[in-house]
């Protein structure tokens, strides 16, 4: 997928750079960024979404390791203090 390889791409460039990526956000239920847990059409499946798994793809085959964070907008509250955790 050409965007999850450029979103890695721009990484790289960060990686290199004063600034660095510590995390990939996910918004969890959705069919293309979930980071655990998407909506299919047989109900709730644990999985990536569609662009997430290319991107989490991609990263591993270019050596980056990120943690990846699933947010569920029902739950904003848990979303702040897990992105705030040290």
């Amino acid at each position: 997928m050409e965007c999850a390889k450029k979103t890695v791409d721009e990484a790289i460039a960060l990686e290199r750079s004063e600034e660095k990526t510590i995390a990939i956000i996910g918004v969890e239920h959705s069919p293309t960024s979930a980071a655990n847990y998407m909506y299919t059409h047989t109900g709730m499946k644990k999985r990536k979404g569609l662009f997430l798994s290319h991107l989490c793809a991609e990263m591993e085959k270019n050596g980056l390791i990120y943690s990846v964070i699933g947010i569920n907008r029902r739950f904003p509250k848990k979303a702040i203090k897990d992105l705030t955790k040290p």
